[in-house]
Order: structure tokens, then C-alpha cells, then sequence
């Protein structure tokens, strides 16, 4: 929501009306640990007893997401995000009997941040944050359990759900030292959960986080992020060391914009073509930008319906034929993106281009805007 700093802050930034922010996103963490404290269970052996067994050192764990957030007013986002997990577990137990692994998705978080501009000043800013998680999380799989609230404390615990919806409220902070001189910018952010099912304890999620904008295309940050019980919960006393918090350095990489375009002014697009993923490079740059395709994308069957209510077109018998559509288009605000060589690159040297991207510019009386893509 408004942008992303490092991977765990949350920050008070929000997006501007009608525009969207939507991704995927995860982190894998190998090792024993990476599934419990020690990198141990105990295990019934039969006999009414239970056994301490361990995992192995290559077992790991994954956390991931899908993610979309909509600009409903300058000020308000609003958007859902739903998890997706893999715990790869292997033990000592005997047999293999004690090997545990599973995938599943986690609780529908739809979530809503409104900034606060009376609460926001100078290189201030202040957000009010909402959350309702949905229990559609996959029960009895998993390993480690994602949250702190889901946790039960005298009964099952399904690592992957809290089987009961939650809702919280919090507040972002985000202060942007760049008008001061300092390239730096600090989130801070504080939500309380309430879950509503029986034996689950109301949870702290809070974090912080500093990030250097050394460069255009490059920050390095510096992260904590935790999840705190508040209360006693059956088997689980209050132990504020025993949550889970982490502490994350790393780097993030930017599309650098360093020529200041903002796709206000609708255009003709060129851009070179060499595979794939170009055609999600360059909607990155964008959400109003419309893509002249050929036939054999048209009728995908993977990706058909999706190119065709993304409003991409279709040229291959000539883009002559078509001016009348894209015109409309370009008046409702869109650019139009065309890949004048005509197909891909195989050895990445630019192909000879063909004149359409040139005919529909003079027919719209459009500026054209080349776009370079290396790599």
C-alpha cells in the first residue's frame, strides 16, 4: 500500500486516487530453526510417552503472498492480500514417520489505510491502518505457526490459519529526512489484533525500520519487525522474548526514472523487444498503457482473457486498419505501447522496424517515446 520500504515496514505513504499496486511477494528460511525453536518436537511414541526428536538442517520453510491495493481517494487505500505457505520438514524419527511436509494458504487480509493529514506535518506523516483477516487459511497443515494469535492455548493449533477471524487497528509513521538534506527515511508502525477465536491471545504487531536512499535504483535498509502476546493463553504465558521478531538488512532495486516521466501526457511507446518479460517491464512503468498485440497472444489460452479485458489489441493485419480504436483509447488517456521490430530478438541486437508505430504517431498527432530495455 503507497509504495514498499525493505520487506516487513509498513509505512504511512498512500497511493493517489485510482492508482493500483499489485505483486507477489515471499522469503524462505532454510534450516532446522526455520521450523521451531531449536529445531525440535516431541512426538508420541506409542506408549503414551512423548520423545524429543529434531529436524534436519536443510529442512526450510516459505511464506509468501499475493497482493493488490486500489487508491479509492488520495488519501485512502484499500486492498486485499492473501498468504500462500510450504514447510519442507524431515526428521530423525525413525522410519520417516516423523516427516512432515505441506503447503496450503493463509487468512485473507483485507486491509484499508487512511492518511491522517492533520496528523501530518513537515517530514511527517501519519496513517490509520485496519484489518480483517478472513479464516480461509488451510487447517491442520503446517508446521510453524505465521502469526502469534494463532496460537491456541489448550487445544489444536493450525499453523497456517487462525481458524476464526481477527480484526486489528493501528497506526504508521514516516518520516522523510530527504527535505533536510539527509537521504533517509524511518517507518514505525503498531497494530493491535483481537481474534475472536476461543484460546487465542490478542497480539501486538509492530515494526521499524530505516532506509538509505543512497541511489535512484538502490536502497539499503536496516529492519525490525516483531509480533508480541498480551496475554496468558492456557499452555502459553506471557513472554514478550518468546515471540517472534526479527532483524533484517538487505537492499532493494528501483526502476530508475531519472528523466522524470510520468505518463501524464498519453504517447506512442517503442520499445525493443528481446523477451517475455519485457511486456511486464514496461507495465510497471504505468497502470494506463495499452499494448498492440498479435493474433497468436490474442487467442492464448492461458492469458487470452486477461489481454483481452486489459483492453490489448490486436494488429496483426496492419495497424492502418485499426486507427479509429486506438484513437479512441488515446483519448481516454491511455498510451499506446508498440514493439516496431515486430517479434523477439533472438540475440538481443534491435531488428529493423517497422513503420506502424510511426503511421499511428502522425495519425494521433502523438509524441513517441522510446523506451530501452537491457539485459
Amino acid at each position: 500500500m503507497g509504495g514498499s520500504d525493505g520487506l516487513h515496514q509498513v509505512n504511512a505513504n498512500t497511493l493517489g486516487q485510482w492508482r493500483v499496486n499489485a505483486g507477489a511477494g515471499g522469503s524462505l528460511a532454510v534450516g532446522s530453526w526455520a521450523l521451531s525453536r531449536g529445531g525440535v518436537f516431541e512426538a508420541d511414541n506409542g506408549r503414551g510417552r512423548y520423545v524429543g526428536h529434531s529436524f534436519n538442517d536443510m529442512d526450510f520453510s516459505h511464506s509468501g503472498n499475493l497482493f493488490v491495493a486500489v487508491g479509492v481517494l488520495d488519501f485512502v487505500d484499500v486492498g486485499a492480500s492473501l498468504p500462500f505457505y510450504y514447510d519442507y520438514a524431515k526428521s530423525d524419527k525413525t522410519g520417516g514417520s516423523g516427516n512432515m511436509w505441506s503447503s496450503g494458504f493463509g487468512d485473507l487480509d483485507l486491509f484499508a489505510k487512511v492518511g491522517l493529514p492533520f496528523a501530518s506535518t513537515g517530514i511527517l506523516r501519519t496513517a490509520f491502518l485496519v484489518d480483517a483477516y478472513i479464516p480461509t487459511g488451510t487447517e491442520s497443515a503446517g508446521i510453524r505457526p505465521r502469526h502469534a494469535w494463532y496460537l491456541v492455548g489448550s487445544g489444536n493449533t493450525h499453523p497456517y490459519t487462525a481458524g476464526d477471524f481477527a480484526f486489528s487497528t493501528g497506526l504508521a509513521f514516516s518520516l522523510d529526512f530527504a527535505s533536510l538534506g539527509v537521504p533517509l527515511t524511518w517507518n514505525l508502525a503498531a497494530s493491535f489484533v483481537y481474534p475472536l477465536a476461543d484460546g487465542e491471545a490478542s497480539t501486538l504487531v509492530y515494526s521499524s525500520g530505516v532506509n538509505w536512499n543512497v541511489l535512484p535504483w538502490m536502497t539499503p535498509f536496516f529492519e525490525f519487525s516483531a509480533e508480541m502476546r498480551l496475554q496468558d493463553n492456557g499452555n502459553y504465558e506471557f513472554d514478550p522474548m518468546v515471540d517472534p521478531m526479527l532483524l533484517t538488512p538487505g537492499v532493494r532495486f528501483h526502476l530508475d526514472n531519472s528523466i522524470g516521466e510520468t505518463f501524464e501526457k498519453p504517447a506512442v511507446v517503442i520499445s525493443n523487444h528481446q523477451a517475455h518479460l519485457d511486456l511486464m517491464c514496461l507495465m510497471m512503468l504505468t497502470t494506463r498503457i495499452i499494448f498492440l498485440t498479435t493474433d497468436w497472444v490474442w487467442n492464448n489460452p492461458f492469458y487470452g482473457m486477461v489481454i483481452h479485458k486489459a483492453e490489448f489489441y490486436p494488429v496483426s493485419d496492419g495497424i492502418e486498419n485499426h486507427v479509429d480504436r486506438l484513437r479512441d483509447l488515446y483519448e481516454r488517456g491511455y498510451s499506446i505501447c508498440v514493439f516496431p521490430e515486430g517479434t523477439r530478438s533472438e540475440d538481443c541486437r534491435i531488428l529493423r522496424f517497422h513503420k506502424g508505430a510511426f503511421y499511428l504517431a502522425e495519425q494521433l498527432q502523438a509524441e513517441i517515446l522510446p523506451v530501452f530495455l537491457h539485459g
